[in-house]
């Protein structure tokens, strides 16, 4: 595969995983909280986190941000690290309780973006 061919796939996961991040789990949650539902924060806070209410804020801004920052190239590491280690932790805290099955599912979803996250370095098309 030459360069350019590489840089291209390289563009197109990096776009389709940020959107994907920002939009279907940041976003849900960021609109949830404004308009002050609260399911959300109870499932923070069952996981044990201290003060629910903003690790969920932290955990749906970084979801949405991060995302938009790996869609537009921005910050593209950086983003990537924050969600990688939000995603881990969902992993593991909220997996510890759940069925083999369950678990299994939803392990794999957050490797899935744990590895792209990483996988995700600034080439040419990113700022």
């Amino acid at each position: 595969m030459n360069r350019g061919a590489a840089d291209l796939a390289l563009l197109l996961l990096r776009i389709g995983t940020g959107l994907g991040l920002a939009l279907a789990h940041g976003l849900p949650k960021v609109q949830q909280l404004l308009a002050g539902d609260t399911r959300f924060v109870q499932a923070v806070a069952k996981l044990g986190f201290p003060a629910p209410t903003l690790f969920a804020w932290l955990c749906a801004l970084a979801e949405l941000a991060g995302g938009a920052g790996l869609a537009l190239g921005l910050l593209t590491r950086a983003c990537a690290a924050v969600n990688v280690v939000n995603l881990a932790v969902a992993a593991v805290l909220r997996d510890a309780g759940a069925t083999q099955v369950t678990a299994a599912a939803s392990l794999d979803e957050n490797a899935l973006f744990e590895a792209l996250g990483r996988a995700l370095q600034p080439r040419a098309a990113s700022l």
